[in-house]
């Protein structure tokens, strides 16, 4: 998306990187010689698991509401549009990955739908993260 939207040098590497920081966390924390703490706990884990226990598997928390509201809210903005768009791409990806796996199992669905409610908010954030890049390249090209 980083691509598409037009970033270049550190735009387009800090997008990548937070996109990946939302996707899976800062997954290599708890290997580098620090004193654990919450702080560091939290930071280690991928922003959609961050409520404690099974409370990450609350429907509307899995959902892309607030990936949405803040592309449509900051996605026109330059400096922060990338940030924007970086959420709307790790947490589709978090969503998408958890649909195929089946390893993230929601609140209250029967059967399968619980996938389905992963799949269509992983695209729908995807599909955000894809104007956030077309917002930014259209304000990229006017400058």
């Amino acid at each position: 998306l980083a691509v598409l939207g037009g970033l270049r040098g550190f735009g387009r590497g800090a997008t990548v990187l937070l996109g990946g920081i939302f996707a899976g966390g800062m997954f290599f924390l708890p290997f580098l010689p620090l004193e654990p703490s919450t702080t560091l706990s939290l930071l280690s884990r991928p922003v959609m698991a961050w409520p404690p226990g099974s409370w990450a598997g609350f429907p509307l928390w899995q959902a892309c509401f607030w990936p949405l509201g803040v592309a449509v809210l900051f996605g026109g903005s330059r400096l922060l549009g990338p940030v924007a768009m970086a959420l709307c791409a790790g947490t589709g990806a978090w969503l998408l990955s958890g649909a195929s796996t089946g390893t993230t199992g929601i609140w209250w669905m029967p059967l399968d739908y619980d996938r389905l409610w992963l799949l269509i908010h992983g695209g729908l954030c995807l599909v955000g993260g894809l104007g956030v890049a077309g917002m930014q390249k259209m304000k990229r090209r006017q400058a």
